[in-house]
């Protein structure tokens, strides 16, 4: 009998959060799902602890050589049989009633697509958060798609998908990125649906304190395969003729953010390492500034803040210094503060 719903769970090295994540998802309220769990080459003990967790009916375990989340989410889209799918990693857990407030809303509504929020779990404490939600406000699509770039709205987890739609339009992981392509992945499905709906609840929660996490562990190859990201949103952006203005938005979006993400991943390199690879990636940047070619853009890009850092990294470049972290912060809020006293 086909059930439901498809709960897909990439696994890679979780053994300290499967209990607890697993546990979630089969406590739910509304039963009427399968749960797939991929092993992407875990070297800890998640196999022996997968095992007993395959003994369970509604429980299909997969096993595959290391290739990453992306594979192992694909290899679950490939596997699943569910009307409707839901994503969730293995270092979060699930409310008891989350699968059951997704689906109310996705069938109730005849939605394609429902966002839900989430509690941000750090070192910090614990955030309500939802990336989809404007108060006594329904988004537009234009909205909705401009909230796949902030915060986790490009993530997979935290919203429900109809199957027939991902397997129709040939939606997938890109395997060959490994950072943001579940982003990628969000911006194309969304694009195919013409009903989108949010709750404001948080049933879902986000655990940032997973040292582990490949979010922990950027460098420079993490900056390469982001300029392979951006070709890629770019042909997105393109096929689906999304509008001018929103596509100069989210490029505007993804280049502060590799900005944001150089100046905090570098500040506990060393000297010689934040030299080199603010050079080489200012190169390869410089290189690929495909998206550049309108000059309206560009306009956008010189007064907003990416500029900004940009001049203030090619400085550290030119000089052969290594400013610290908190000094190019500061000088970067006093280029914003004298700029909106002028």
């Amino acid at each position: 009998m086909q059930p439901k719903i498809s709960v897909i769970v990439p696994i890679y090295n979780g053994e300290s959060y499967i209990e607890r994540c697993i546990n979630s998802i089969l406590n739910q309220t509304f039963q009427d799902f399968e749960l797939i769990l991929i092993d992407d080459g875990s070297k800890d003990n998640s196999l022996e602890m997968l095992k007993k967790f395959e003994q369970i009916e509604k429980i299909k375990v997969y096993y595959q050589n290391n290739k990453g989340p992306s594979a192992a989410r694909n290899k679950g889209i490939e596997k699943a049989i569910g009307k409707y799918l839901i994503f969730i990693d293995i270092d979060d857990w699930i409310e008891d009633d989350y699968i059951e407030s997704l689906l109310n809303e996705i069938e109730n509504n005849k939605l394609d697509f429902v966002t839900i929020g989430y509690n941000d779990i750090s070192k910090y404490g614990v955030f309500s958060v939802n990336d989809f939600y404007k108060k006594n406000k329904i988004l537009t699509k234009q909205e909705i798609l401009l909230n796949i770039f902030n915060g986790t709205g490009g993530v997979p987890w935290g919203k429900i998908y109809k199957r027939n739609i991902i397997i129709a339009n040939k939606i997938k992981m890109n395997e060959n990125i490994f950072m943001c392509e579940d982003q990628l992945f969000v911006l194309e499905y969304c694009l195919n649906s013409k009903k989108i709906g949010n709750l404001n609840l948080n049933k879902y929660n986000y655990n940032r304190l997973n040292e582990n996490s490949i979010s922990n562990k950027l460098n420079l190859t993490y900056y390469k395969n982001f300029l392979l990201y951006l070709k890629e949103l770019e042909k997105i952006l393109v096929e689906y003729k999304v509008n001018k203005r929103i596509t100069d938005q989210i490029k505007i979006k993804k280049v502060n953010s590799i900005y944001e993400g150089i100046l905090i991943n570098l500040y506990k390199s060393s000297k010689k390492d934040k030299i080199k690879y603010l050079k080489l990636f200012s190169q390869e940047l410089n290189k690929n500034y495909f998206y550049l070619e309108n000059t309206e853009l560009l306009k956008q890009l010189k007064m907003g803040k990416v500029y900004r850092v940009h001049f203030l990294l090619k400085l550290i470049i030119v000089k052969r210094k290594a400013i610290d972290f908190f000094k190019l912060v500061l000088r970067r809020n006093l280029i914003n503060i004298n700029q909106r006293n002028k």
